[in-house]
């Protein structure tokens, strides 16, 4: 049987000791790295619902804005009837709002 001298020994021990250590903070980074794409995934799935909803509410707002431009078009349009037959020497003047 071979021994080692004490110094020796020592140092495998020591040697043992950091592998042992870094194995451990080996361990913690990776459980950290699953943590962190968890949370990635969870942003990403969160972006992605505020992008929907933003285009969403950009589109209704456009249709809104389509729709009141028309409505204020055609009262706009019911005015100038209204002031041509009862106004017709004013026509194309609004007097009734």
């Amino acid at each position: 049987m071979i021994t080692l001298p004490c110094s020796r020994n020592l140092d495998v021990q020591a040697a043992e000791q950091r592998y042992s250590q870094e194995i451990i903070a080996h361990a913690e980074s990776m459980k950290a790295i699953d943590g962190f794409k968890k949370d990635l995934v969870t942003a990403q799935a969160s972006a992605r619902e505020h992008q929907t909803a933003a285009e969403t509410a950009q589109a209704k707002l456009a249709s809104s804005e389509n729709s009141w431009k028309q409505q204020k078009d055609a009262l706009d349009q019911e005015v100038a009837d209204l002031n041509t037959r009862y106004y017709p020497s004013l026509s194309g003047k609004f007097y009734l709002s």
